[in-house]
C-alpha cells in the first residue's frame, strides 16, 4: 500500500507537490508552474495571496493508487479522482495528472471564497482551464445553444457531471460574468456561502442580479459562447520573444534538456507512443501590423502529437475566437499579430533526457 511517509515532496511558494518517485520523474519548472497558476487566479478574483497552508498537490500514476492511498486520507475516501479537498485551513489535489489547472482552481478559489454550488464552482473552473498543459482537450468546442430553466435547478445541488454539465456550468459562470463582471460574482458567492440547496442559490441570484434560474437560463441561451485567455498568458515570469526582425529562434539551445531544468514542465502521457510529454513555455509578441509569419519546425520530436501550439492573448474574455495554431513540422504560414504563447511539446527519451524540437520563426 502507498503510504503517505513514501511520498517525496518539493515545495514551492504556494503549492507542496506530493509524488512517488518509483514511477515518475518531476522536472525543475512543474512546481513553478503551478506556483504561476496560484498567482494568476489570486489576481483575477483579487484574492488574498495566502490564506491558511499551502495546497497539497498529490500526483498519482493511476486510480488505483490513488484509491489506496485514500485508506490512509479518510478525507478523500470513495471519492473518485480527480478530486479536491477543502479542510480547516487547507486545500488538496488528489489527481493522475501532473498539472491540473481546472483542480488548482477549484483549490484557489473555492477554498478562498467557500464551497460555492457545483454550478458556479465547476463554471469558474472552465474558464480557468489551460488548453496548452492539460492532458485531455476541453469538452466546450461544440458549445450548446439552448439552456433550460430544470438543468440549472439539479445542477445547482447535483455534483455528478459529464461533459454536458461541464458545458452548461461554464457557460453559465461565463454569460454572468461577461455581463455583470467578477466582483458581483463574488458577491454572489458570499451571498450564497456555505448553505446549499438550489432554492437558497436562486434566492441569492434574485437578491444579487435580480434574476431566477428561468432568466438566467434565457440569458445564458442568449449569450454569446465568452472564449478565456490561457492562464499562462498572465504568467509574469515566462520569457518574452519579440517578433520584431527577420527572424526569430525559439531559445531552446540544444533540443535536448534535462528534466531537472527550471523551465521543463511535465505534461501528460503520449497514449500512441506511451511516452510522457513535457513542455516548455514562452510568450511571443508580434509587434508589425501586419505580418505572415512562417514556423518551422527543424526536427521533430514526436511523429504523433503537434511540435508546438501558438494561442492568443486577448487581455479579457470576449466573444472573439481564440484560434489555436498547431505546428506538426516542416514549414508553415501562419498570419500572427498581437500577443501569443507557445507550447513547444517535448518527449522522453532512453537516457532520461528531454528531446523538444528545433523552432523557428521568420516574418515575411
Amino acid at each position: 500500500m502507498l503510504r503517505c511517509d513514501s511520498l517525496s515532496s518539493r515545495e514551492g511558494e504556494h503549492v507542496v507537490y506530493h509524488w512517488d518517485e518509483h514511477d515518475f520523474e518531476l522536472c525543475g519548472g512543474t512546481v513553478p508552474y503551478l506556483d504561476a497558476l496560484v498567482e494568476v487566479y489570486v489576481d483575477r478574483y483579487s484574492l488574498p495571496a495566502r490564506m491558511g497552508g499551502k495546497i497539497e498537490y498529490y500526483r498519482f500514476s493511476d486510480q488505483e493508487q490513488v484509491d489506496r492511498f485514500c485508506v490512509e486520507a479518510p478525507a478523500c475516501a470513495s471519492v473518485s479522482s480527480p478530486l479536491l479537498t477543502l479542510g480547516q485551513g487547507t486545500s488538496a489535489v488528489y489527481t493522475t495528472r501532473s498539472v491540473h489547472p481546472h483542480e488548482v482552481a477549484h483549490a484557489v478559489v473555492d477554498f478562498r471564497l467557500g464551497r460555492m454550488p457545483p454550478l458556479l464552482s465547476e463554471g469558474m473552473a472552465g474558464t480557468l482551464e489551460s488548453n496548452l498543459l492539460d492532458e485531455t482537450p476541453q469538452v466546450y468546442m461544440e458549445p450548446r445553444p439552448q439552456v433550460f430553466e430544470d438543468e440549472l435547478w439539479a445542477l445547482a445541488e447535483s455534483w455528478s457531471y459529464g461533459p454536458t454539465e461541464y458545458l452548461i456550468a461554464r457557460k453559465t459562470w461565463a454569460a454572468l460574468e461577461l455581463k455583470y463582471g467578477v466582483p458581483r460574482m463574488k458577491l454572489l458567492a458570499e451571498r450564497i456561502g456555505s448553505q446549499g440547496g438550489a432554492a437558497h442559490f436562486e434566492r441569492a441570484l434574485i437578491q444579487e442580479f435580480g434574476l431566477s434560474f428561468s432568466d438566467v437560463a434565457s440569458l445564458v441561451s442568449d449569450a454569446p459562447w465568452v472564449y478565456y485567455d490561457d492562464p499562462a498568458c498572465d504568467m509574469v515570469d515566462l520569457p518574452v520573444l519579440s517578433a520584431n526582425s527577420e527572424s526569430l529562434a525559439l531559445p531552446l539551445g540544444d533540443s535536448r534538456r534535462s528534466c531537472d531544468d527550471v523551465d521543463v514542465i511535465n505534461s501528460y502521457t503520449d497514449e500512441v507512443q506511451l511516452t510522457s510529454m513535457f513542455v516548455w513555455l514562452a510568450k511571443i509578441r508580434v509587434t508589425p501590423s501586419q505580418v505572415n509569419t512562417i514556423v518551422s519546425s527543424i526536427e521533430q520530436a514526436s511523429e504523433s502529437i503537434a511540435d508546438a501550439k501558438i494561442m492568443p492573448c486577448l487581455g479579457s474574455p470576449s466573444d472573439e475566437l481564440r484560434v489555436e495554431f498547431y505546428v506538426w513540422g516542416g514549414e508553415q504560414v501562419l498570419s500572427l499579430q498581437g500577443d501569443y504563447v507557445i507550447a513547444i511539446y517535448g518527449v522522453e527519451l532512453a537516457d532520461g533526457s528531454v528531446r523538444f524540437p528545433r523552432l523557428s520563426l521568420s516574418l515575411d
